[in-house]
């Protein structure tokens, strides 16, 4: 997903990412901006994989990555994920989603 956007199903995980070496077509990476580390790379996934930190920087900088290392640093907190169910259930109750599709919701968000 691209920077800012999130999603009700999908989860945070957050990533220290070094060594990172961009796929630039025979450019240079530096002479592009493109950076060498990234202190803290949000990732929105239902569950993490490793190829979802590619994506995530080839939606960020508009490039291909052709290796990385990454260092896991935290999921989203209790209380942000409170805050997202009770925003599922508000939208159930206002009637922009169905029981089931609202417990679904609940179900992959908690798990």
């Amino acid at each position: 997903m691209s920077k800012g956007t999130t999603s009700m199903s999908k989860n945070k995980y957050t990533f220290k990412v070094s060594n990172i070496t961009w796929d630039t077509d025979g450019l240079s990476a530096e002479s592009l901006g493109l950076p060498k580390k990234i202190d803290k790379l949000d990732v929105w996934a239902d569950s993490f994989y490793d190829a979802d930190i590619a994506e995530a920087l080839s939606d960020e900088y508009g490039w291909c990555v052709s290796s990385y290392q990454y260092e896991y640093i935290g999921k989203p907190s209790a209380s942000r994920k409170l805050k997202e169910i009770e925003t599922i259930i508000h939208r159930y109750r206002e009637g922009y989603a169905d029981a089931e599709s609202a417990f679904g919701m609940i179900s992959d968000f908690v798990s």
